[in-house]
């Protein structure tokens, strides 16, 4: 079953001013303000990710310059 989501509620004053500069650089504020929700959700799985790694990376042991010198002997290979 989908997840109800919450419909957006915007401050009208923010969204007419957001409307009108969108407009005049030639895009649709509709599709500009998708575009940025979408980056915002993209940046926020990398963060995720980011941390995960690092936690994972403490856990087991390794360290910046453990990493650094098994890339080294991989290239000397």
């Amino acid at each position: 079953m989908a997840e109800m989501i919450a419909p957006l509620k915007t401050d009208d004053a923010l969204w007419s001013k957001f409307s009108e500069e969108a407009r005049r650089s030639r895009q649709n504020p509709s599709r500009l303000l998708a575009e940025f929700m979408s980056e915002c959700l993209d940046r926020k799985e990398r963060e995720k990710l980011n941390r995960k790694t690092i936690r994972a990376a403490r856990k087991s042991g390794i360290t910046e310059g453990d990493d650094i010198e098994g890339l080294i002997k991989q290239m000397n290979m």
